[in-house]
């Protein structure tokens, strides 16, 4: 599968990008400090998931993930937030806590590949 990762802050991105080279499953497609670049280059660097910060400057994260479904309704947003999620429209999939953890980052990479899995089967 791949991967973009859009994080305003750098260590966080490049946090993410060691995690996801670590872990092996997944091929960084794209890695953007602003949405609207990903957003704008979506053509090029199509993914299968987006590791997307959720409070940045200018467009939100729920906002750049609104608009990334609309462009490919089957990509997985996978929000990262500083703040725990307690809203209960929240499944535990749907976002990682920062610092990202590495085991948890591996077992969304799992509970991805799940998921992609079940949905070519149907």
């Amino acid at each position: 599968m791949k991967a973009i990762v859009i994080d305003d802050e750098n260590p966080a991105l490049m946090h993410m990008q060691r995690l996801i080279e670590r872990d092996g499953r997944l091929q960084v497609a794209g890695m953007f400090t602003r949405a609207q670049d990903a957003i704008e280059q979506w053509r090029s660097c199509k993914a299968d998931v987006v590791f997307l910060d959720i409070d940045m400057p200018g467009m939100t994260g729920l906002e750049a993930g609104e608009r990334l479904v609309l462009l490919e309704p089957d990509v997985h947003i996978v929000y990262v937030t500083a703040e725990a999620a307690d809203s209960p429209e929240w499944d535990a999939r749907n976002y990682l806590l920062k610092p990202v953890d590495p085991e948890r980052f591996s077992l969304t990479v799992t509970q991805l590949e799940q998921r992609r899995h079940e949905r070519s089967s149907l």
